[in-house]
C-alpha cells in the first residue's frame, strides 16, 4: 500500500496563501555565516535581512551557533539557529580533534566539508520552520555547500520554489581549485552543481561571469544582483583622522586580506614598481597603510618598505574600524588575484561607499568592470609592473585627485537598498510562477 503524504506537504507542494497576506511573502533564507561574524562575507545576508521586508518579503533566517541551548531572543527577530562544532563554541581541545578528522575522511575518500553536523541539524530545524511557517520561497547562500544541501531537500520534500545565491562560484571560478582536484570531492561538487541546475527556480550571483556560466548550462533563470554598501552601515563609522595619515603624504590605505582571502592575490608587482619609484625617490611622496591579516611571506616581502617608511602595518582591525579608516584615506588600494573573470569582492564596494578614488589591481575581472563604469579608479592589471609605476608616479606629480569624474548615478545602483527591491522582485515573481504552474497543474489533473 502507498503510504500516505503528510497533509501539511500536499499543502505545500499545491502552493499556499499563507505568506501572501497583504500581498507579502514568506521567505526562508539559509545562510550559514552571519552575526556575530562581521565580514564582507556575512554583509550580503545581513542586507537581504534587513532591506526585503521592505519591499514586501517577511524573512526568516537559518544560520549557525556554536553553543548548546537557544538565543530566544532572536528568534523573535526571525533568526534561528542550527548548532554546529565552532572554534568559540567549543573547548579548543573538542574542537581540534573535529577539525582534524574532517580533514582526515576528506583524504580518505568522504567528501569531508566543513559544516556536516550543521547540515543534519539544518535540515530538521528547516522541517519545522515549514510546517509553522509555510513559506513561500527558499533562499540559499553560497558558500558553503551545505547550505544549498539543506535548501534542495527542504525544497524538494516540501514543493518550495528554490532560489541559490552565489557569492563566489562553485564550480566556475571555485574559491579554492585545487579541492575539485580531490576525485570524489570533485564529483560531489558536479553533482550538486547539476541538482541547482536542475531544481532551482532561479539562481541569483554576484557577477555576470558567474552568471553567464549558469546562462550556458541552461539554469531556468539566472540574475546579477551584485554586492554593495549600505550608507545606513557607513553613516555610523567614524573616528578621528589617525596621526599616522601623514597631511604631507599621500596616504594609501589598504583593508583587510591578500592571499589569505583568494589564492593568487599578491602585490609583487606592486612592490617592484615601489621599487623602481624608490630609484628615483618618488617612493617619498606615497605612505602605505596596510590594516589587516598577511601571511609571514606578505610581512615580509613588505618588511624593507617599512624600513624605509614607505609602508606602515597596523595589524587587524574590526570591520567598523576598516569603514571608518577607509574614509580617512587619499586613495584605496584593491588588489586582485588574476585570471579569474568573475571576482568582485566586498571590498570593491566599501570602497565604493567611502567615496575616495580606487587604485584597483585588477585585470578581465567583475571588480575592472565596475571600477571602469562607475568612474570610480585607476584600473591597473596587478602584475605588470611597468604599468602600476606609470600611475604611481602620476600620483607623485600630481597628488591623489580623482583620476575621473566619478559617475554618482552607477555608483548608486550599488547600493544595499537598491539591491534589496531588486532581490524581492525577483523573490516575487518566482513565488507568481511556482503558484500559477501549481494551479495549472491541479486543473490539468482535475
Amino acid at each position: 500500500m502507498r503510504p500516505m503524504k503528510d497533509e501539511s506537504e500536499t499543502a505545500l507542494r499545491v502552493g499556499n496563501d499563507a505568506g501572501s497576506a497583504g500581498g507579502r511573502i514568506n521567505a526562508l533564507l539559509i545562510a550559514y555565516h552571519y552575526f556575530p561574524e562581521n565580514n564582507g562575507g556575512v554583509q550580503r545576508i545581513a542586507a537581504l535581512k534587513k532591506y526585503l521586508p521592505r519591499y514586501g518579503v517577511d524573512v526568516t533566517l537559518l544560520t549557525h551557533r556554536g553553543k548548546f541551548g537557544v538565543a530566544e531572543s532572536e528568534r523573535s527577530d526571525g533568526v534561528v539557529r542550527a548548532f554546529d562544532i565552532t572554534r568559540h563554541g567549543m573547548p579548543l581541545p573538542v574542537f581540534l580533534f573535529y577539525r582534524v578528522l574532517q580533514r582526515a575522511t576528506r583524504y580518505f575518500g568522504a567528501t569531508g566539508f566543513r559544516y556536516t553536523l550543521w547540515r543534519r541539524n539544518a535540515i530538521r530545524n528547516a522541517e519545522r520552520l515549514v510546517r509553522a511557517q509555510r513559506p513561500d520561497v527558499i533562499v540559499a547562500t553560497y558558500p558553503p555547500t551545505e547550505t544549498i544541501e539543506v535548501a534542495l531537500t527542504i525544497s524538494r520534500r516540501f514543493g518550495i520554489p528554490l532560489v541559490v545565491d552565489f557569492r563566489d562560484g562553485l564550480v566556475f571560478e571555485p574559491l579554492d581549485p585545487n579541492l575539485l582536484k580531490l576525485p570524489r570531492i570533485g564529483r560531489f561538487v558536479q553533482s550538486l552543481d547539476e541538482q541547482i541546475i536542475e531544481n532551482a527556480a532561479a539562481v541569483v550571483t554576484v557577477s555576470e561571469p558567474i552568471s553567464n556560466y549558469y546562462r550556458e548550462r541552461q539554469a531556468a533563470r539566472v540574475e546579477t544582483i551584485a554586492n554593495g554598501f549600505d550608507p545606513d552601515e557607513l553613516r555610523g563609522k567614524t573616528m578621528p583622522r589617525p596621526a599616522a595619515f601623514r597631511h604631507d603624504r599621500i596616504n594609501v590605505v589598504h583593508t583587510g586580506r591578500l592571499g589569505r582571502s583568494r589564492a593568487g592575490t599578491h602585490i609583487d608587482a606592486m612592490l617592484e614598481a615601489l621599487r623602481g619609484l624608490g630609484a628615483e625617490g618618488g617612493d617619498r611622496r606615497l605612505l602605505f597603510h596596510f590594516f589587516g591579516e598577511y601571511t609571514k611571506q606578505e610581512v615580509k616581502s613588505l618588511q624593507p618598505f617599512v624600513d624605509q617608511g614607505v609602508v606602515l602595518m597596523h595589524g587587524l582591525v574590526s570591520r567598523d574600524e576598516s569603514l571608518a579608516l577607509q574614509r580617512h584615506a587619499d586613495v584605496l588600494l584593491l588588489v586582485t588575484a588574476v585570471g579569474q573573470r568573475s571576482i568582485a569582492t566586498g571590498k570593491l564596494f566599501e570602497y565604493l561607499g567611502a567615496g575616495k578614488p580606487i587604485l584597483a589591481l585588477t585585470a578581465g575581472t567583475e571588480a575592472e568592470a565596475i571600477v571602469r563604469d562607475t568612474g570610480a579608479g585607476w584600473v591597473v592589471a596587478p602584475d605588470d609592473p611597468g604599468a602600476i609605476g606609470v600611475v604611481l608616479r602620476s600620483l607623485v606629480r600630481e597628488g591623489a585627485l580623482d583620476p575621473l569624474a566619478r559617475r554618482a548615478t552607477r555608483i548608486s545602483a550599488y547600493e544595499r537598498q537598491e539591491q534589496g527591491k531588486r532581490y524581492a522582485d525577483l523573490l516575487a515573481d518566482v513565488v507568481r510562477t511556482h503558484r500559477r504552474k501549481a494551479l495549472e497543474g491541479q486543473e490539468s489533473v482535475s
